[in-house]
């Protein structure tokens, strides 16, 4: 009976190993990942045998690793990457979609925002001109005939010291940075998800694969780690955020607090992109972008 019972828990162990990513990376897989929510959905696999992860602040680092052959996994906009292969100045192909819909307009709560039309004859402070927040903030106002000016900075780091200090009644924004506001900041804010704006699936950061790495077996096992990754952290969000706090500065400088606050409003999610093609499309169809070929699915 010992020796049955010994044999069970054995089972069980494999099965719950099989289940949490448990396969063993054979060969050193180097990723790019930008910093922010995408960072997050992947840091529990810093420090893990063979997985070398190198964040970078901004867009302007993870399309270098798109351009290029360094790496063997790019986290990136899923826009960016779609543009660069159709324009053929990239061969990285598109696995899978891990940050759904993080694009929000904030005010402070005596300022009115209860729908896109109180944006109307208003200034919105945005980031990122030409990249997928401000093609998302566009595309709202647009589909519903608001007409706002925006300004811009050239990331969101830069745009929060002037909602802070009141320069400005209105700004783009993303978790986890909105958490912040509230928390370190003491803000009250409103807050208006683009994502029920635009009624669509808005498809934000994607992992794209190297086709030509000669790891592929390697690479199926990073992202089956980071599927269980995600699982995890959305699950329980406060036991993540300290399981990760001490991997990385940028961590440490948000806080575990902001981290397990923000994860469950940051819409990050595991989106299998061959299974889902329709949506990538539609996704990409709404943003006025043409439409990559089958050999773009992994």
């Amino acid at each position: 009976m010992r020796n049955i019972f010994k044999v069970l828990m054995m089972l069980v162990l494999a099965l719950a190993l099989i289940g949490c990513g448990g396969g063993k990376v054979e060969e050193e897989v180097k990723i790019i990942v930008p910093q922010g929510n995408p960072f997050i959905a992947v840091g529990n696999l810093i420090g893990e045998e063979n997985i070398t992860i190198e964040s970078v602040n901004g867009a302007a680092g993870v399309k270098a690793g798109l351009v290029g052959n360094d790496y063997d996994i790019v986290i990136a906009p899923l826009n960016l990457g779609a543009q660069l292969y159709v324009g053929g100045k990239s061969k990285y192909v598109l696995d899978s979609v891990i940050a759904l819909g993080n694009t929000y307009i904030i005010s402070n709560k005596d300022t009115k925002l209860d729908a896109i039309s109180d944006l109307e004859g208003k200034t919105i402070l945005a980031y990122s001109q030409g990249g997928t927040p401000d093609i998302i903030l566009q595309y709202a106002l647009s589909k519903n005939n608001v007409n706002a000016e925006i300004e811009y900075r050239p990331s969101l780091t830069e745009v929060v010291p002037f909602f802070v200090q009141g320069e400005y009644d209105y700004i783009l924004a993303a978790e986890p940075v909105i958490t912040n506001l509230k928390v370190n900041k003491n803000k009250e804010l409103n807050v208006l998800n683009l994502q029920d704006v635009v009624d669509k699936v808005i498809m934000q950061a994607a992992i794209f694969v190297n086709p030509d790495s000669t790891k592929q077996d390697s690479i199926d096992v990073v992202i089956d780690k980071i599927k269980d990754n995600i699982e995890n952290m959305n699950k329980n969000p406060e036991e993540y955020a300290n399981s990760i706090i001490e991997k990385d500065v940028y961590f440490k400088d948000l806080t575990a607090n902001i981290m397990s606050q923000s994860i469950p409003n940051s819409n990050l999610d595991f989106v299998k992109a061959k299974e889902n093609v329709a949506k990538v499309e539609s996704y990409l169809t709404m943003i006025g972008y043409k439409l990559p070929d089958e050999a773009f699915y992994r």
